[in-house]
């Protein structure tokens, strides 16, 4: 079946920031430009950009959260579904091989204590969406200043030490976990992925992501050099890493929508009391999952691989500004 749009059809609007979806008909449309008349609160036409079709205007409720619709654009929005999968499983096959070749066996994310239910009842839901869902959720970063709400931050195989420190600190009192996925979730056509090589709120990041198998790739480059919010440029080599573990700690998996379940492998506290105490309070999930104490995941980076022995001591400061 063929998605394609003509005049006086319907489409939904859909705001990530005020989380509405609003009806409207479509008055009129080229390939640079979409006109449509929206009927509530009150009636008002506007256009857009036609490439805000399958981002922000969509034919159907359920394409809001299909990810093919990511593809789309007001002149391929025709274009059957067979086809758009075709470039998915390319894409797909591709990062796949990274994987493979990396070694890549864990998808890590930290998280407060308090969020741990939530995400073991319906998935680890991005901040976009948790309202929809009835979800209060304790929030790391509330300024998220990569700009993606719609999509939840992770680390490849270990936690992005120097931000776990700081908000562990800030509350100091609280507890957190870290929630291992398997890496199948970034081959997941539900979840549109991008790869950063670093932190994603810095500045001109966008220039350095992407969503295939080459900027996952550059996650685990020799160097490289990125400018930073205050124009200083900050360089990372890479010093006696595993494999596996990318060339900055700080590098993130930013991956889109709500994550299924099925993709949790294991649950890690930093500590015996910690997990007992909230696995005896949550009787009914303990059986579903995979519980393990393991405190290196809470420390830093250069311990951890010295404790598992993995390709001898990385330097410490292996990442600095220039």
């Amino acid at each position: 079946m063929a998605y394609e749009i003509k005049m006086g059809d319907i489409l939904y609007y859909f705001s990530g920031y005020s989380e509405k979806i609003r009806e409207c008909t479509v008055l009129d449309m080229d390939k640079d430009k979409i006109t449509v008349r929206f009927h509530e609160p009150e009636q008002q036409d506007k256009s857009y950009l036609s490439n805000f079709i399958g981002k922000k205007l969509f034919r159907d409720i359920s394409h809001i959260e299909n990810s093919y619709e990511k593809f789309s654009s007001a002149e391929v929005y025709g274009l059957y579904k067979e086809h758009i999968d075709e470039k998915f499983l390319s894409k797909r096959n591709e990062i796949k091989e990274v994987l493979k070749n990396k070694n890549i066996k864990d998808i890590v994310h930290f998280t407060r204590l308090e969020n741990l239910k939530s995400i073991l009842d319906k998935g680890i839901v991005p901040q976009i969406n948790q309202r929809q869902r009835s979800i209060t959720a304790v929030i790391n970063d509330i300024s998220r200043n990569d700009y993606r709400p719609d999509c939840t931050s992770f680390s490849i195989t270990f936690p992005n030490d120097k931000n776990f420190k700081r908000f562990r600190e800030k509350n100091p009192e609280k507890e957190w976990t870290i929630i291992i996925l398997d890496p199948e979730v970034l081959l997941s056509q539900e979840n549109p992925c991008e790869f950063c090589l670093t932190n994603a709120a810095t500045r001109y990041m966008r220039a350095y992501s992407g969503s295939d198998a080459e900027h996952l790739k550059n996650m685990f480059k020799q160097e490289f050099v990125v400018q930073k919010q205050n124009g200083v440029n900050y360089m990372c080599q890479r010093q006696n890493l595993p494999d596996n573990f990318t060339t900055d700690v700080q590098a993130e998996v930013l991956i889109e929508g709500v994550i299924d379940k099925k993709y949790i492998k294991k649950i890690i506290f930093n500590s015996v009391t910690s997990k007992e105490n909230w696995c005896n309070q949550h009787h009914d999930i303990v059986k579903n999952y995979r519980f393990e104490v393991l405190p290196e995941y809470f420390g830093l980076r250069e311990d951890f691989i010295i404790k598992r022995g993995l390709h001898g001591c990385p330097e410490v400061f292996c990442c600095k500004n220039r």
